[in-house]
């Protein structure tokens, strides 16, 4: 017999749900936040670059209780994996322990000696604290620009170039008739090259 916890799922990525679904079907009282205005993550639109697609075939890319649809190709595209992850949300009934456009400000021992965690959460109606007896943080290593800068880009700004992290490349138009230089050799960096180079 499990005893009945109030979880706190920080993130509404692929690991968020995953976490939520989990401590849910378990039968502990689930909270989740995202910050953002829609589940998804990584893969949510407004926060994806043109042409991003998966690394992984679908069939390894996949929660194990629901594969992706038939009809997708073996390395689905950006929406497709955000369409897939709200059917995932949709079928486990996700949506209604999600508070999305809420934000986790700090994560506290609980003042009162219990075990757990105080939050401190921020939405537009303003911040309050509320406890949990457990939290999951599911917010993934991409869930904030790692942003570099370097010697001479002040001047190189100031002449009119334009330097943006990956997540803020949301429209081919944007590099078009430019010369492009993309610093990074991995997923995001290689994705974004392919694509200003095609347009």
């Amino acid at each position: 017999m499990v005893t009945r916890k109030k979880v706190a799922v920080i993130g509404g990525g692929v690991s968020g749900l995953a976490a939520a679904k989990a401590f849910k079907e378990r039968g502990h009282e689930v909270h989740a936040f995202e910050r953002t205005h829609d589940i998804g993550g990584v893969w949510e639109p407004s926060r994806s670059y043109p042409g991003v697609q998966t690394q992984s075939p679908k069939d390894l890319y996949r929660y194990t209780d629901l594969a992706m649809p038939d009809d997708y190709p073996e390395w689905p595209k950006g929406p497709q994996v955000h369409a897939y992850l709200q059917s995932y949300a949709d079928k486990h009934g996700l949506r209604e322990v999600y508070s999305l456009d809420t934000a986790v400000r700090s994560m506290t021992r609980r003042e009162d000696g219990a075990p757990g965690w105080t939050l401190e959460l921020e939405d537009q109606a303003g911040t309050r604290s509320e406890d949990f007896d457990f939290v999951a943080v599911c917010t993934g290593q991409f869930s904030d620009k790692n942003v570099i800068t370097h010697p001479g880009q002040d001047a190189f700004v100031a002449q009119g170039g334009t330097v943006m992290h990956s997540s803020e490349y949301t429209d081919p138009a944007m590099v078009r008739g430019k010369r492009v230089v993309v610093l990074g050799g991995s997923k995001s960096a290689t994705d974004i090259a392919v694509n200003a180079s095609q347009n």
